[in-house]
């Protein structure tokens, strides 16, 4: 029986996503003994270098995909072939986010590998209301269920997600796996954040400029929130954002937005420096959300949140948060804005609670132990 050195890969669309939100899952898997290579198809944003100090180069490579690489998967594959008997699955693959997802399927690998489809979110795909997106959505459905059918596990962040993939069986039931998100270093962030101090002064949207986190309705809603919340006029309306959507927005969008009194802010190595001047984070999101990543590190910090229950973030909020959006008109959510911001009583009261379900749920160890656990690895710890 042939020996395989055992292998550890993930699949993503950019070096910027593992770099920032796998790095735990990384470090794990090397840590277990595991070659692991991380490949990826760009680069993506600004790489935060102090996530590599920990990073053992021998054991962990990151690799750009390209056709030389596709191609060395299959010399490898015909060089290692496995015998029938050899069905022992030392290694693993892990796939992230649409493009890599239907990549996979053209790179060979042994039967020792198990191969585990993660679903972060069902994305802009399945939340678009356009007739061209509706099109790729039916595409992309029956794609999704071949590729589903010969994976071993089709891991997703909340429940509305595996309940969708099962209800219409685009996986098979035995094959899907819930886990907590990407986790966070909980006290790494509230360490970093308590040390911060600075006075709330924004109104805070962070994430992707598409419509369907809410980014226009959040910019509309300025004009209703000032006009009847004179006692904050020294608040200021404040867009966190990758420099790339700033630069696909265009200068003169971007000028008039100045104009208007917008801060326009791209992202920072330390999410803290944005979090430590927050007054209130508003994410009118109808994006098919797996697990928001800004909601569960302002929830931990306990930063009054304006948001709407979908899909994983009502998941991460206490039971019955009153701040939950029941529409993203802009007029409504100026309206909930100014109820947010002048309910301390409300905030100062759950932020125990609202702590203790992010450090207990979503935490780093927790996040890796269940995504070995579901890819079938046992790690111990």
């Amino acid at each position: 029986m042939k020996q395989h050195t055992p292998e550890y890969i993930l699949f993503a669309n950019t070096r910027w996503f593992l770099i920032n939100f796998k790095m735990p899952l990384i470090l794990a898997a090397s840590n277990l003994g595991f070659n692991v290579k991380c490949i990826y198809l760009r680069e993506g944003n600004t790489i935060n270098t102090d996530n590599y100090k920990n990073v053992n180069s021998t054991a962990v490579q990151f690799i750009r995909f390209n056709l030389s690489v596709l191609l060395s998967f299959y010399v490898n594959y015909l060089r290692n072939l496995p015998s029938k008997a050899d069905i022992h699955r030392s290694s693993c693959m892990a796939v992230f986010t649409i493009g890599p997802i239907m990549l996979s399927t053209i790179i060979p690998l042994g039967r020792h590998f198990s191969i585990s489809i993660v679903i972060e979110g069902l994305g802009r795909i399945f939340s678009s209301d356009s007739l061209s997106y509706r099109v790729i959505k039916k595409i992309v459905k029956k794609l999704y269920k071949y590729i589903f059918k010969h994976c071993d596990a089709v891991i997703t962040l909340n429940s509305s997600d595996a309940s969708y993939l099962a209800t219409t069986k685009i996986a098979e039931f035995h094959k899907i796996r819930l886990i907590p998100g990407t986790g966070l270093d909980c006290q790494d962030l509230i360490g970093r954040f308590e040390a911060k101090v600075n006075t709330p002064l924004y109104i805070d949207f962070i994430g992707r400029l598409v419509p369907e986190k809410g980014f226009y309705d959040f910019i509309y809603s300025q004009k209703y929130f000032f006009a009847n919340n004179p006692h904050h006029s020294h608040i200021r309306y404040r867009i966190v954002a990758p420099q790339g959507d700033f630069q696909k927005l265009g200068l003169s969008t971007t000028q008039h937005l100045k104009s208007q009194g917008f801060v326009l802010q791209p992202y920072l190595p330390d999410i803290t420096d944005i979090y430590s001047s927050t007054a209130v984070l508003v994410h009118p999101s109808r994006y098919s959300e797996g697990l928001s990543r800004v909601i569960m590190e302002s929830a931990l910090l306990g930063i009054p949140i304006v948001t709407t229950a979908n899909r994983g973030i009502q998941e991460l909020m206490v039971p019955d948060y009153k701040y939950f959006l029941d529409t993203t008109n802009p007029y409504r959510i100026a309206q909930v804005i100014s109820e947010c911001l002048d309910d301390h009583h409300y905030f100062a009261a759950i932020r125990g609670l609202q702590r203790s379900i992010i450090e207990n749920n979503y935490s780093e160890v927790k996040s890796v132990s269940d995504f070995f656990l579901a890819q079938g690895i046992i790690a111990n710890s």
